[in-house]
C-alpha cells in the first residue's frame, strides 16, 4: 500500500502544466498562495501544538492546529514562475522575477483553558517587505478536532496581485478552519475566510512510511501538492531542551508552479 501511495505522489509530482500568468492577476494574492507562514505551512503541527513531521501539514491553507508553549519554527522556501525549480531571487523592487523567495517564522504562546495563540511573519524576498498574520486556537474537541481562527497580513498593505500594481487591493485575510485527525496519521482540514479565502479551502496530508507525507490542498483558486521527506537530520539534537525537526518539501502550486521548502521547527 505504501509503494502504491509513494507511486501515485510521484506521478502527481509529474504531471505539470507550463502556463505561468494564474498568480499575476488581480484578486490572486501571489505572495498568500506559496508558503503561507500560518501554522502547518511547510510543516507538520501535532494536536498540542508541537512541530512534528506527524502533525497535520499544509502548504498555503490554514489548518486547526496553533503552535503553542514557546513552540516555534523557521522556513525558506521559493516557488518558480513555470515547473522547474529555481533558487530565490533576492533584489527589491516589484519588476517582473522569475521566482518569489520567502523567509517565515512562527511561535506559539503558552496555551491556557482558553485556548492557544501563535504569531508568525514572513519576508518575500523577491518584493523586499513583510507580512504578519495571528491565529487562535480554541481548546481541543472529541477526539483531538482542532478549531481555529485567525488572519493572514494583518497590515492588509501587500496588496492582491503581482507587479507594479501590488497594494491595489487591501489583502487582510481572516478565516476559520477545522482539522480532523483520521486513522493512519491522516488529517483533513477545511475552512472559509474573507478575500484570500474566500472561496473556501481545504488540505489534507497522507504518510508514506515515517519519512515521506503526500500534501494535497485546494485553496479556492487552485490545486496545489507536494510530497513532504523528513530527513532526520538533526533528529539526535535538542535546543533549549526540546527535540529538533526537519521537514523538506517539494511540490507545485496551482498545478504548475514549482516550489521546494525547508524548515527547521523546536
Amino acid at each position: 500500500m505504501r509503494r502504491e501511495l509513494a507511486v501515485a505522489g510521484l506521478a502527481l509530482l509529474a504531471s505539470v502544466a507550463t502556463a505561468q500568468d494564474n498568480l499575476a492577476g488581480p484578486h490572486q494574492y501571489p505572495a498568500f498562495r506559496t508558503i503561507s507562514g500560518l501554522p502547518g505551512g511547510g510543516f507538520g503541527v501535532t494536536p498540542d501544538g508541537v512541530p512534528s513531521f506527524a502533525g497535520a501539514m499544509a502548504f498555503s491553507t490554514p489548518i486547526g492546529y496553533s503552535l503553542s508553549n514557546w513552540n516555534g519554527t523557521l522556513s525558506a522556501a521559493n516557488t518558480s514562475d513555470y515547473q522547474f525549480f529555481r533558487l530565490p531571487h533576492v533584489t527589491g523592487g516589484h519588476g517582473n522575477v522569475n521566482s518569489i523567495g520567502k523567509f517565515t517564522g512562527c511561535g506559539g504562546l503558552p496555551s491556557t483553558k482558553f485556548g492557544s495563540l501563535c504569531g508568525s511573519f514572513m519576508v518575500i524576498s523577491s518584493e523586499g517587505d513583510t507580512a504578519f498574520c495571528l491565529q487562535y486556537q480554541a481548546p481541543l474537541f472529541y477526539k483531538n478536532i482542532g478549531v481555529s481562527a485567525g488572519v493572514q497580513d494583518t497590515g492588509g498593505t501587500r496588496g492582491d496581485r503581482a507587479g507594479g500594481a501590488v497594494g491595489v487591493e487591501n489583502s487582510q485575510s481572516f478565516y476559520g478552519a477545522v482539522t480532523v485527525p483520521l486513522r493512519y496519521g491522516i488529517y483533513v482540514s477545511g475552512g472559509w475566510g474573507t478575500r484570500r479565502f474566500g472561496k473556501g479551502f481545504a488540505n489534507m496530508s497522507v504518510p508514506i512510511g515515517d519519512r515521506f507525507k503526500a500534501v494535497v490542498e485546494e485553496d479556492g483558486l487552485g490545486v496545489n501538492y507536494a510530497i513532504a521527506w523528513n530527513p532526520k537530520a538533526a533528529g539526535s539534537y535538542k535546543l533549549f531542551g526540546r527535540n529538533i525537526s526537519t521537514t523538506a518539501m517539494i511540490g507545485f502550486v496551482d498545478s504548475r508552479y514549482a516550489f521546494w521548502s525547508l524548515n527547521l521547527g523546536i
